[in-house]
């Protein structure tokens, strides 16, 4: 995707041309929620049709820039309305982005990988156990002083470490991605997916008993996967929309150097 930077917006002819710093300001805004989402010629063509809406009410006089601006509603609203309106307008390269949609695709490609992973390592821990460990570099003794008994001795196998490690470490790493990624709702599409892809599991761990380890998994994904992704896509989603806005406020007050990228 073609992408400038940031302080492009605040040089641009189509900003600077403005009659007034409040719609300046406000097309700034804009651009800097949309920038490195949408490409910049699409960015382009909003902020000019957006002017020329302002410019256009302001002569005609009966309306003034507070009002006109309760129309379009924020600039964040508005940056919102048009990223879901061009990822539904624009041509999908297959159907099942049609179909899903390009953030659930996104989220259900990430999560179903991490959830298809588990299940081969599950698998692989019954039907093909290891029993090669990590050579570390204390003795059994030393180690029972920080395990004493009737703890059990630790397994520090590989695969013991990857079963413990990927339902542990996978929410918040795709869900922070998901946040960064999927720029409209990207909690509720967490949801969706996870939901579904429980169900999966929990069908899944019903086929394969009397092993409980699938039925347990499906639980975790439940319990702990759903929460914590959505979660985590959510504050991250958040923390980007307000970097963006600080960001267009200290390029707004020039604070940030001509060709700077956010």
């Amino acid at each position: 995707m073609s992408a400038v930077p940031d302080t492009y917006w605040r040089d641009c002819d189509i900003v600077q041309s403005a009659s007034s710093d409040q719609i300046r300001r406000f097309l700034l805004e804009v651009a800097v929620f949309l920038n490195r989402v949408v490409p910049y010629e699409e960015i382009g063509r909003l902020l000019e049709e957006i002017s020329d809406h302002f410019e256009t009410m302001l002569e005609a006089g009966d309306l003034n820039f507070d009002q006109i601006a309760l129309e379009f509603g924020s600039s964040r609203d508005l940056a919102d309305n048009f990223i879901r309106a061009w990822y539904t307008k624009r041509a999908s390269p297959s159907i099942i982005e049609k179909r899903m949609g390009t953030g659930a695709m996104f989220v259900f490609g990430t999560f179903g990988i991490a959830t298809l992973a588990y299940w081969i390592l599950l698998q692989s821990r019954v039907f093909l156990p290891t029993y090669t460990s990590i050579r570390l570099p204390w003795s059994p003794g030393q180690i029972r002083a920080f395990f004493p008994e009737p703890l059990p001795f630790p397994d520090f196998s590989i695969q013991f470490l990857l079963i413990t490690g990927i339902p542990l470490l996978a929410p918040p790493m795709l869900g922070w991605l998901a946040g960064r990624k999927v720029h409209i709702a990207p909690h509720s599409t967490v949801y969706a997916v996870l939901v579904h892809v429980a169900i999966v599991s929990y069908i899944i761990g019903i086929m394969l008993l009397p092993m409980t380890d699938g039925l347990v998994f499906a639980v975790f994904q439940t319990v702990y996967w759903l929460p914590v992704g959505c979660m985590t896509a959510l504050a991250t989603h958040r923390l980007d929309r307000k970097r963006r806005k600080k960001r267009a406020d200290r390029l707004w007050r020039r604070e940030e150097p001509q060709g700077a990228v956010g």
